[in-house]
């Protein structure tokens, strides 16, 4: 055994500091509400008849679909206060990632993944306004139906700007943490490569779903796996924190040599 596998394998067996297990707690519980609120979506699916998105074109029909759905309001909370479980998770991924002279990507990557969440949150509260307030009740008859519609259309639009699948300026901040936290991974060292790699590819297939404007089918295609491997490198760096084979004792929330890595 090598002297530095030798000193990691000695500080893997101390105690781990407050913030570390912080971090690791909330990025279990961020990757078990993401995989639970996929699955509600695919619930929504099944039994709504449509995807667990509204189409605002199609207002009228997409609140009659909504109504009454237990599943998609419990997805639209889900979604939303995922929010709670972000900021320590992140603070743990930067403190994983982050090494003495690195040109700042960590850094960069979890204030862009703050701000995405920040988007995805807004998205998701003006979605459960909609559910929860103009669903509810109703019933798409005279004023107060042509009210709602106006009403949902203007909150969904708002939402879709927020964040979507190739469509919103939550998604370019998406984009840019993945990247950002990928080559982090890929230089530094600090998390499994796997997640550098997944990180990435996430980035690259949301950038290919904004070509929608140009195929609009596009958006999907590439956006939920784009979705799906944001949900893996979450649930990657989760069990890495857990495991607490992210970094060496000296560098816990501070500076470390680059290459310090788990396979």
């Amino acid at each position: 055994m090598s002297g530095q596998e030798g000193q990691i394998a000695t500080e893997g067996n101390s105690p781990r500091p407050l913030g570390i297990q912080l971090a690791a707690a909330s990025g279990v519980a961020l990757a078990v509400m993401l995989v639970a609120g996929f699955a509600a979506d695919i619930a929504i699916v099944l039994t709504t008849g449509g995807p667990p998105v509204l189409d605002p074109a199609k207002i009228g029909s997409e609140l009659l679909r909504a109504k009454g759905s237990t599943v998609w309001m419990v997805e639209a909370w889900l979604y939303t206060l995922m929010i709670i479980a972000v900021p320590a998770f992140i603070l743990g991924v930067y403190a994983a990632l982050r090494r003495e002279g690195d040109p700042g990507l960590p850094g960069l990557g979890a204030i862009a993944a703050l701000i995405f969440w920040l988007f995805h949150t807004i998205h998701n509260l003006a979605f459960v306004t909609v559910l929860q307030v103009l669903a509810t009740g109703y019933t798409g008859a005279g004023a107060e139906g042509s009210a709602a519609d106006a009403v949902a259309r203007a909150l969904l639009g708002f939402a879709n700007a927020a964040f979507g699948f190739g469509t919103s300026v939550g998604g370019v901040f998406l984009i840019g943490s993945m990247a950002c936290l990928g080559v982090a991974t890929l230089q530094n060292g600090g998390l499994p490569r796997w997640t550098g790699y997944a990180a990435l590819a996430a980035a690259a297939l949301a950038l290919i779903a904004y070509l929608q404007v140009i195929v609009p089918a596009l958006g999907p295609i590439f956006g939920i796996p784009g979705w799906l491997l944001h949900i893996a490198w979450v649930i990657g760096v989760a069990v890495a924190l857990v495991r607490g084979r992210t970094m060496s004792t000296s560098h816990r929330f501070g500076y470390a040599p680059a290459g310090v890595t788990t396979p």
